[in-house]
């Protein structure tokens, strides 16, 4: 999400990643994706709007730059 941030609008790549997730707890509730669970789903959804938050506030980064700082962000439990 972060970088997708960059490439996109942020607020489509919110968009995006909440339809993604809506469709996965369609399929979880109909018994076809039972390889995810709601509460997964959610912390996807926390996920996204901290990958967001990273790919808008750290634009000048290189792509390699971001990822250590996502790893970082990782490590440190957010």
């Amino acid at each position: 999400m972060a970088a997708l941030s960059r490439q996109i609008y942020w607020r489509k790549a919110l968009k995006l990643g909440r339809a993604y997730e809506r469709a996965n707890k369609k399929e979880f509730k109909k018994g076809i994706n039972t390889s995810r669970d709601l509460a997964g789903m959610q912390m996807d959804l926390c996920n996204n709007r901290v990958g967001v938050e990273l790919g808008r506030s750290l634009r000048s980064l290189s792509e390699k730059e971001l990822k250590a700082q996502i790893i970082l962000v990782v490590l440190n439990g957010k």
